[in-house]
């Protein structure tokens, strides 16, 4: 069975994205997003002159440019791998017994939306000084708020970046599973998802006492009865290429996770949108490279070796 995302579906995203992006309110914000990149080109080295400041704010700018512009981007290059007939790349999974050759693109695009639309949106809550650099990520924050109607934003904010960790769970669980169940790794993914949102949300939590510890005790615990099994059971450990992407996705799981949990409800804005920020922007530089990998060129020697293991077998059998 083969699920494709072929030429059509590239055209419904690309009108979707452009849909989403041209509002009055959301292209004014993306366009403040460009003002400072402008205005340091335009000044050249006299405005940016090598200060660290400076250089920094201009490489967030154009982070947040490059995950805004991400979904095209892989429709663009999904276009151009199908105008030069090269073979699109597809992640092996099994549904009901069946094996599954699904697109890679199809994977990926959740989460590639879901931060394109985020980085939007905190860009958008920034513009309207509901997100302040300076403001304690905890009780501050809403304190800080001068109506309900920006409480909400927030609300929405947060519940738009636990979706997009849900996106980013699902293409590696995915990617790195290679021939598992998709139903047992939907609900893996649920449970990654469940765990990381619990510890995103001690970001604003103080501690006080000791009790205050018992439920991130808990949650450790939980964290490993998730995770082991996971790794022990689905994890494609024969191929040297998903062995790296397991290693680059726990090191990111765990630096969004442990930069969020050792706040304490003491961390400004400005540091959790970098994390936030850092942590999406290497995933989607990422994502951008596999796409143009085959993954079977890096396993070639061990899928060789099954499926003549597999050959050999199904001659015994007849014979």
């Amino acid at each position: 069975m083969l699920l494709e995302f072929n030429d059509s579906g590239v055209v419904i995203l690309c009108c979707i994205l452009v849909f989403l992006s041209c509002t009055i309110k959301m292209m004014s914000t993306c366009l403040e997003c460009f003002r400072p990149l402008v205005e340091c080109f335009i000044s050249s080295f006299e405005m940016c002159n090598f200060v660290p400041v400076n250089c920094g704010l201009l490489f967030r700018q154009l982070a947040s440019i490059f995950v805004w512009l991400h979904p095209c981007i892989l429709c663009l290059v999904q276009g151009i791998k199908h105008i030069h007939h090269v073979p699109s790349t597809f992640v092996e999974l099994k549904n009901n017994n069946q094996l599954v050759d699904v697109d890679f693109i199809i994977v990926c695009l959740p989460f590639s939306i879901l931060s394109s639309l985020n980085t939007i949106y905190w860009i958008f809550l920034g513009n309207r000084n509901i997100l302040q650099e300076e403001t304690i990520w905890g009780v501050d924050l809403k304190d800080a708020q001068d109506d309900d109607l920006s409480i909400s934003y927030l609300i929405c904010y947060e519940i738009l970046y636990y979706f997009e960790c849900f996106a980013l769970n699902l293409f590696y669980v995915f990617t790195i599973s290679h021939g598992a169940d998709m139903l047992s790794l939907l609900y893996v993914c649920i449970s990654i998802s469940f765990v990381a949102a619990y510890f995103i949300c001690t970001a604003r939590a103080t501690i006080e006492n000791v009790s205050d510890q018992i439920p991130n005790t808990l949650m450790y615990f939980v964290s490993m009865f998730v995770f082991i099994p996971f790794t022990l059971r689905y994890i494609y450990w024969e191929c040297d290429l998903f062995l790296y992407i397991s290693i680059f996705y726990f090191l990111t799981l765990s630096f969004i996770i442990i930069s969020h949990h050792i706040t304490t409800g003491q961390a400004t804005v400005s540091y959790i949108l970098l994390v936030r920020q850092l942590s999406t922007f290497g995933n989607c530089l990422l994502i951008l490279i596999l796409s143009f990998v085959d993954y079977k060129c890096f396993c070639k020697n061990h899928l060789n070796y099954e499926s003549s293991f597999h050959n050999t077998n199904i001659t015994k059998l007849t014979s």
